[in-house]
């Protein structure tokens, strides 16, 4: 039995730290920053594969789109939304 394709959601605000970080990534095919969530992975020292959101919280904006080899997946959605950007992120998990 295969196990199922997982994701890893970085959010803005407080999170576990490396240690526990270190025991869920290795499990975790893909990692997703929902907009400032991007600053917080960075902080960690790991680069999410998809940036999703409308970009007002990221600090650190990625050079590159996705067009060359460890350059995030960039998706912007407009300020007036009618998903929060953690929906945006679940809904990609999901989806993806």
């Amino acid at each position: 039995m295969s196990q199922p394709d997982s994701a890893h959601i970085f959010l803005s605000g407080d999170h576990p730290g490396p240690a526990t970080l270190g025991q869920v990534l290795p499990l975790c095919q893909r990692r997703i920053a929902a907009d400032g969530g991007w600053d917080v992975a960075r902080s960690l020292g790991v680069l999410p594969d998809t940036l999703i959101g409308d970009m007002d919280s990221v600090r650190d904006f990625p050079v590159t789109d996705g067009g060359m080899e460890g350059s995030p997946r960039i998706i912007r959605h407009p300020v007036d939304k009618d998903f929060t950007d953690t929906e945006l992120a679940l809904d990609r998990a999901w989806r993806d």
